[in-house]
């Protein structure tokens, strides 16, 4: 799967989410942001595997997602 599209997916999830938590006030948070947790580690894996498993420089995931390097060590330790 190409990221494009793997990021076309997560927005729209996210937009999903979004509409949820407006829609139903008693929406459990909780689970909502589970997933969103749950889609970005899937985002970030898929960077990953796109980029070889590198995380810096211009082909790295980092650049990828638009994340600064340490950041996304950050985010992987979560």
């Amino acid at each position: 799967m190409n990221i494009e599209k793997r990021r076309a997916e997560i927005a729209a999830r996210k937009a999903e989410i979004r509409k949820l938590l407006t829609d139903d006030k008693n929406a459990d948070i909780d689970a909502l942001e589970k997933e969103l947790r749950e889609l970005e580690t899937a985002n970030m894996q898929a960077a990953l595997r796109h980029t070889n498993w590198r995380i810096y420089g211009h082909r790295g995931a980092a650049k990828l997602l638009g994340l600064n390097p340490t950041t996304l060590i950050s985010r992987l330790k979560q």
